[in-house]
């Protein structure tokens, strides 16, 4: 199920948008500020972002650009801010589309959708290569520099969150929620620093450092060739 995040601070059109979109199989969860909106993006993972330009505390294209420091998340403006130039910086910034007040709400619901698929579609690839790190989604099959690596039920599930959401920051709680719902098993808070630290053990050979800490805030899988 695909997770949306609202930030609108009218509570009407608010309360209503999150009816909507739940009665059409999403999980919603709404905001009414861009503090509230950015704290809940940090602690959560989401699949689209439905964003008001004018927020009372922060415009929605300065908080665009904090959603875009934290991973990739597609994002799509909502806004009376109806103007030619307003549009165009929208685009500009990289929003997935832009869609201005008053709007139809079944045309809405249609753009959420074939943008969510779009973009499901884009990032789905069942083979995984970084550096001499290669993964096989498929087959669960984890090589470097083509021998194989065995990793624990446990490890090789972080492993998949982590390049599912490569650089993307993951607290533990969210890492500790996806391991639950993926177990249906109850999980030890202990579980994630004590596999991520046996992942780099096995996957870190000096050449490039795959996990990230984040001091205070979780992890990142970094997708680049920093070392």
């Amino acid at each position: 199920m695909y997770r949306l995040l609202i930030v609108e601070d009218e509570k009407v059109l608010n309360f209503g948008l999150q009816t909507c979109l739940k009665e059409a199989g999403y999980e919603v969860y709404g905001v009414f500020c861009g503090k509230d909106a950015l704290r809940s993006y940090k602690e959560d993972l989401y699949d689209l972002i439905i964003l008001d330009v004018n927020l009372p505390d922060i415009n929605g294209f300065e908080l665009y650009g904090k959603f875009k420091n934290y991973g990739n998340v597609p994002v799509v403006f909502l806004t009376a801010r109806d103007e030619e130039n307003d549009i165009i910086l929208g685009f500009d910034l990289g929003a997935d589309d832009y869609i201005t007040k008053p709007f139809r709400l079944n045309i809405f619901l249609k753009k959420i959708a074939a943008i969510l698929k779009r973009c499901n579609k884009l990032e789905v690839n069942t083979i995984y290569e970084s550096g001499n790190l290669c993964v096989d989604l498929d087959k669960r099959e984890v090589k470097i520099d083509d021998n194989i690596v065995l990793l624990t039920p446990t490890e090789y599930k972080i492993l998949e969150i982590f390049i599912l959401n490569k650089n993307i920051v993951l607290t533990k709680e969210v890492l500790l929620e996806k391991l639950w719902d993926n177990s249906n098993n109850w999980v030890d808070e202990h579980v994630v620093p004590v596999n991520i630290s046996r992942l780099r053990n096995k996957l870190e050979n000096g050449e490039k450092k795959f996990i990230k800490t984040i001091f205070g805030v979780g992890y990142l899988w970094s997708d680049t060739d920093e070392k």
